[in-house]
Formats: C-alpha cells, sequence, structure tokens
C-alpha cells in the first residue's frame, strides 16, 4: 500500500480500477482500499526510489476560515475508521472481523455507508479473494487464524473494571469503555487470548513468578507458533459460551 494522495498512475486503469470510493470520507484508509483493489483486480503497485511525486497541500487559512493546527482541515478520527471499516468490509472477505475486532465501535447513527457499488465493481472485474492476496502479495505478514474468534472484554463484574493493557505488556484492571483498544481482546479457535491493539501477535499469558509460590500474573507475551502440545497451559484459557465466563 501507499499513501491515497501520493503515487502516480495510468489514469485510464486507475478510473477502469475504481477510482476513489466516492463513499468514503475526508481521507484515511483509502491507501488500503487502493491497495487490496489494485492487487486483487489485476494492477499492482510498484516502489520507485528515484520516481519524483509530487503533493499539492492547501494551507489551512484558505479551507473554511478555520485554524486547524496548519494542515488543510481536519480529520474526524471516527471517519477514518468508518473509511478503513468500509474498505474491509468490501476487500477483506473472511478477515475484515480482524479489522472490526481492532477499531472502536461506529458512534451512534454512523453506518459503513452504501457498500453495494463496490461490491458490484469487484464483481465485474472478477477480483481475486483476499487470501490470495495474502498468499501472493503480503506474503511475510502473520495471520491469525479467524475461524472461530470471540472477540470481547474480560471483566470484573465486582469492580466493573476490564483488564486493559495500560499501554503496555503487563495488564491491569481499568474502567471498562466500551471501545475496544487496549481493552480488546479475542480468543481464537486454539484458547489464546490475543491482542488485536497488538496486531493478534501478543498473547495473554499467566506467567508463573519467579522462584516458587506466588500469584500468577497477567502478561502479555509473543504468542506460541504452535497451540498444541505440553507447555501451553499458561496459555491457554476456556470461555463459557453460557455465561461468558
Amino acid at each position: 500500500n501507499m499513501a491515497g494522495g501520493q503515487f502516480a498512475a495510468d489514469r485510464s486503469f486507475f478510473l477502469h480500477l475504481g477510482g476513489y470510493d466516492a463513499g468514503m470520507r475526508y481521507y484515511g484508509g483509502e491507501e488500503m482500499e487502493i491497495g487490496f483493489r489494485t492487487w486483487q483486480c489485476g494492477g499492482m503497485i510498484e516502489f520507485l526510489p528515484c520516481s519524483h511525486v509530487f503533493h499539492v497541500f492547501r494551507s489551512s487559512t484558505f479551507w473554511q476560515g478555520t485554524n486547524s493546527g496548519g494542515v488543510a482541515y481536519k480529520v474526524p478520527a471516527m471517519d477514518i475508521t468508518r473509511n478503513k471499516l468500509r474498505a474491509a468490509a468490501v476487500w477483506m472477505d473472511e478477515f475484515a472481523k480482524l479489522v472490526e475486532y481492532a477499531s472502536p465501535p461506529l458512534g451512534d447513527g454512523m453506518t459503513l455507508g452504501d457498500l453495494e457499488p463496490r461490491r458490484q465493481l469487484r464483481e465485474k472485474l472478477k477480483c481475486k479473494s483476499f487470501g490470495w492476496y495474502l498468499q501472493n502479495v503480503a506474503k511475510g505478514m502473520f495471520v491469525p487464524e479467524v475461524n472461530g474468534l470471540k472477540a470481547g472484554a474480560l471483566r470484573n463484574a465486582e469492580l466493573n473494571a476490564c483488564v486493559d493493557t495500560l499501554g503496555g505488556r503487563t495488564p491491569g484492571l481499568y474502567p471498562c469503555h466500551g471501545q475496544h483498544g487496549t481493552q480488546g481482546l479475542v480468543i481464537d479457535g486454539a484458547g489464546l487470548v490475543r491482542s488485536p491493539l497488538e496486531m493478534y501477535a501478543q498473547c495473554l499469558t499467566a506467567q508463573a513468578p519467579l522462584g516458587h509460590g506466588g500469584e500468577r500474573r497477567l502478561a502479555l507475551r509473543p504468542c506460541p507458533e504452535r497451540t498444541r502440545g505440553p507447555g501451553l497451559d499458561e496459555w491457554s484459557w476456556q470461555l463459557d459460551a453460557t455465561t461468558g465466563a
């Protein structure tokens, strides 16, 4: 992928692939949408180190008469989230849930808009699946198993507090906010509890303390590569689907 306003393309081919998604707002997320679409629909993206691509950015002085900190205009964070979720919903197939779990929930009344025109474009161009993209383009990217994923937060009912990464690798309790982020967790089919905010590569473990005795403490550590066999007790969790415990 690349910055959505800093690239060069053959105009006719760019428009053939659908140009910009008119259903997105402001900017943010379009670079992912263009990147996925280009590769999945028969094109390619090349990085040319000696090329020169210019980006003319308007001054905030001449944009709606607002002072936006020296940039052209302010972009609400939730609109960027919406754009990314919109791109995922159209192009990422069963992997779209990974973006949803890693993003804050949209505000009341905010939707992804009409996705049908982009889905029809994808069908018309006979674009490949996102699984193909992962296998042939983003070959080195870690991708968790999406089957069997359950998402949510770990809540202490008595304290009304949730397990929170607190911005580090030693989770603690913090008032539940329901915005995913540092409190968002998923449990996969192997019983590993992964952190979406950490690209699903960090898992919750009950680490044994140094020495003998003492209570186990929660920690985030790189997820084990294998999901079965001895030595995985401190990594494996069970979810009671009935009680949520």
